[in-house]
């Protein structure tokens, strides 16, 4: 049954709720506060700098984070500024969800700004790489180019893994060349988030590359994960029939039994 967005204003004037939950972040009381900061955010009512205030700038980290995530949802006065400086300390999964929610209502309201700015003045690398995976799902396609000159100049492993896997999401048909020449010298775990991005992407040079190195490793999952991605990408199947009928030793055998098993073709 579908909401009926005014009755429910209505309602929720007559009743005086977000004034009453307004009235609560008053207190002193870090209990209280997170009772109000949630409710005021399922109420989805707009909140001034002057209600919010004092919690974003309370001692209580959890308080303050929420109440930050709260202010990215709700206000309409510089809502985004609680990106810069990481957010906060000690970012971690919970905030994500958090924020990535506040993301989610924001956008409801008209197009996101691009999230690329934040990204680039992150310092923390699991903030980085969160503001990176944001992009890929809000469809930033504008941030492309720039994550990609990122990719290239950006050492940590973690925020280097998302750069892979947004630019994967986003279709970036420019980085396939580059995930190409990295590739003999990355890590094995970057190796496999490179052949699922390249995946993702798609074309005939991604797919000449993956029937490239189809049987070159030694390592059943990354096998598995390249046949998987041929087969997803190629729409009339002969590579991934030719490498199926070439296919001499048990373990590439294995292999393609297993892709079959568990996967469909394009």
């Amino acid at each position: 049954m579908e909401l009926n967005t005014h009755n429910y204003k209505k309602i929720l004037t007559a009743l005086s709720l977000s004034q009453f939950w307004k009235k609560q972040l008053e207190q002193n009381n870090a209990k209280v506060n997170g009772t109000s900061l949630r409710m005021l955010s399922d109420i989805k009512e707009e909140i001034s700098d002057s209600t919010i205030s004092r919690r974003i700038y309370t001692q209580n980290g959890e308080i303050r984070k929420l109440a930050k995530s709260v202010h990215l949802e709700l206000s309409n006065n510089n809502s985004f500024r609680f990106l810069e400086d990481d957010f906060d300390k000690d970012f971690n999964s919970l905030d994500e969800i958090r924020i990535h929610a506040a993301l989610k209502e924001k956008q409801k309201e008209k197009p996101l700004p691009l999230l690329i700015r934040w990204v680039n003045l992150a310092k923390n690398p699991k903030y980085k790489a969160f503001l990176i995976k944001e992009i890929g799902l809000f469809n930033q396609e504008d941030c492309a180019s720039n994550l990609l000159d990122l990719y290239i100049e950006e050492e940590n492993n973690l925020v280097k893994k998302e750069l892979i896997s947004t630019l994967g999401k986003l279709k970036h048909k420019p980085a396939v060349d580059t995930f190409i020449q990295d590739f003999n010298y990355a890590s094995q775990e970057i190796q496999q988030t490179i052949i699922k991005a390249i995946g993702n992407i798609g074309g005939d040079e991604a797919l000449s590359f993956l029937k490239t190195i189809c049987f070159q490793s030694h390592d059943k999952e990354m096998t598995i994960e390249i046949l998987q991605n041929i087969r997803l990408i190629d729409s009339q199947g002969n590579i991934y029939n030719e490498l199926k009928n070439k296919a001499s030793s048990e373990f590439e055998k294995t292999a393609i039994a297993y892709v079959e098993l568990n996967s469909t073709p394009s």
